[in-house]
């Protein structure tokens, strides 16, 4: 098969597989990482787990899983739209230039998706591990312990460690959740070049 024979609506079910399988290798360190952490709490932080159950709506929140979810749901709605629904569509890349001004919602659409992407593969962001765990033992020890009881009463409550252990994850889990939200928003400008370039090709294969 050649490009020019290549089907656009095949191609791009292809396109969103891969990109999502791409995603998840650049930033698998990244993910593993956490997926470590996550596991590590129960055991390692039982205290820190107490506190974090009492915040994690700073985390875990509809508009910061509101983009994952809009990914996979357009990979499905693109992979039933063209093998369940219209398994016959098709627009052939030598079939774009007739009529010509098909070429120009297809490049207007095609590049900025491919932009985006790019840059996504490109920029990974990092998570160090090492220090999280650091932190985590630092507070766990603090947490609810006699030092920190002493600390309180010595100093007439005006310093409680127990306290600045809680404000800290407070502040940890809401700085976190702001920071994937930001992330996941920039997912959804992801999504949003993606979903316009599916609708482009979509809309050519409707018009023959």
């Amino acid at each position: 098969m050649t490009l020019a024979s290549a089907n656009l609506i095949r191609v791009f079910d292809f396109y969103l597989a891969a990109m999502l399988v791409l995603g998840l290798m650049r930033r698998w360190t990244v993910y593993r990482d956490t997926f470590f952490i996550l596991v590590a709490v129960r055991g390692r932080w039982p205290k820190l787990l107490e506190r974090m159950a009492g915040n994690k709506n700073a985390l875990l929140n509809w508009p910061t899983l509101r983009p994952a979810v809009l990914v996979l749901t357009l990979m499905v709605v693109q992979m039933i739209a063209s093998r369940g629904i219209w398994p016959q569509a098709r627009i052939l890349v030598s079939e774009l230039p007739e009529p010509w001004w098909q070429l120009i919602p297809f490049v207007l659409t095609l590049g900025p998706m491919l932009a985006v992407d790019a840059y996504f593969l490109l920029v990974v962001g990092r998570f160090d591990r090492g220090e999280t765990e650091k932190y985590f033992d630092y507070a766990e020890k603090w947490a609810g312990s006699r030092r920190a009881r002493a600390i309180r009463v010595l100093t007439f409550g005006k310093i409680d460690p127990d306290q600045r252990v809680n404000d800290e994850v407070k502040r940890g889990l809401t700085e976190l959740g702001q920071t994937l939200s930001w992330a996941m928003w920039w997912v959804s400008i992801q999504m949003g070049c993606r979903l316009l370039f599916g609708l482009t090709i979509w809309f050519l294969w409707a018009l023959r």
